[in-house]
């Protein structure tokens, strides 16, 4: 350290200012990642990268949701087009025909314990609300052949956080 501090002197005094002055420009792109980063805590902008991440959470959770509506209104659609022509398991209603239960009181136990742990899931998401876990609820209900799986909120505390568990049929 000391060398290179006499040689810039040295080179300086011989007018030769080119190492002197890029040795500055290597220090000043070191501290300048180190000065962003200063200015950006200060600024309150801090954590960028996490929230990026939170957008493109929010982004993703919108694409499965329009992915989720777009099935279900063309589940809808197919649904009704095929009681039209009197084929599936829909009365002229519209209304599902009641089914004799396949699944052994197992399975259903099985299906009723990976739907909970998948909602329970969902509620741990601090990126989802309300509606948007109550739709995944919904496919899980299809998916594990539940008869109801809906959100319920049990406490609300002193904050306004509500504190929420969900009802089950098999």
């Amino acid at each position: 350290m000391k060398f290179r501090f006499l040689h810039s002197i040295r080179a300086i005094l011989s007018r030769n200012v080119s190492p002197v002055a890029k040795s500055i420009e290597n220090a000043l792109g070191k501290a300048v990642p180190v000065l962003i980063g200063f200015l950006a805590s200060l600024l309150g902008i801090g954590g960028l990268a996490d929230k990026v991440l939170g957008v493109i959470r929010k982004i993703r959770q919108r694409i499965e949701n329009a992915i989720v509506k777009f099935w279900t209104f063309v589940k809808g659609k197919a649904g009704k087009l095929l009681s039209k022509i009197e084929v599936g398991n829909k009365d002229k209603k519209g209304k599902a025909k009641k089914e004799k239960e396949t699944r052994t009181r197992e399975e259903m136990k099985n299906d009723l314990h990976k739907g909970i742990t998948e909602g329970t899931k969902l509620l741990k998401d601090k990126s989802l609300d309300k509606k948007q876990i109550q739709k995944q609820l919904d496919v899980l209900e299809e998916t594990y052949e539940l008869k109801e799986l809906k959100i319920v909120t049990t406490k609300v505390d002193k904050e306004g956080k509500e504190r929420c568990n969900f009802t089950n049929r098999i």
